[in-house]
């Protein structure tokens, strides 16, 4: 099995830095209680992120970009339901691949207040509206529908879900599609499931 590089060791450290953080808080959430989760020691950790407040920078801007990703993605298509799937498609992606980056930005007035990264990151949720193309003036179905598909993929991003990403993904897209009024055709990859249930 080839090493991990820098890049990913760095990025595994800062996924599980914003899942704890939003768990637990800025406060209580300690670089030895992050590095415990890495497997790393302390002195490792503080070897790539050189104190606490570091590590909290490199979680915000990770998080901001992976949802800026999102929006430029899809910027240029129109609002409607083609716009929707492919938001949805890579927010799924982020939930099922970096799912503490979701829990974070969903937890964000509570678990970053009073900190420079909460300010930096103050606007992370309006971006998450402004990728499905939907502002504090749209209709209040629309933006429930909106709000109820963050639910969704928060919930998938907290759950501990012991499915393979693979099976996850259709699960979690057709969950979150449907909360936007989207339904979507037979989305179960796994019809030995389908009929173990229905024994």
């Amino acid at each position: 099995m080839p090493r991990a590089t820098s890049q990913e060791i760095d990025a595994e450290i800062i996924e599980a830095a914003a899942a704890l953080i939003a768990q637990h808080g800025y406060e209580q959430t300690s670089l030895q209680r992050i590095a415990d989760a890495v497997g790393y020691s302390k002195t490792g950790l503080l070897h790539r992120f050189p104190s606490k407040e570091a590590l909290l920078e490199a979680v915000a801007t990770s998080c901001t970009a992976a949802v800026d990703e999102v929006h430029a993605a899809v910027r240029d298509l129109p609002p409607g339901p083609a716009r929707d799937v492919q938001v949805v498609r890579r927010f799924v992606e982020m939930a099922v691949g970096r799912p503490g980056y979701v829990c974070l930005v969903l937890a964000l007035c509570t678990t970053l207040a009073g900190t420079a990264a909460g300010q930096r990151m103050s606007d992370v949720p309006e971006r998450f509206f402004a990728a499905f193309a939907t502002d504090p003036d749209a209709p209040l179905l629309r933006r429930l529908q909106v709000l109820a598909a963050l639910g969704s993929l928060a919930v998938t991003a907290m759950a501990p879900l012991e499915e393979p990403p693979e099976r996850l993904r259709p699960l979690v897209t057709a969950t979150t599609l449907a909360a936007l009024g989207h339904p979507a055709a037979d989305p179960d990859p796994d019809p030995a499931a389908d009929a173990a249930g229905s024994r």
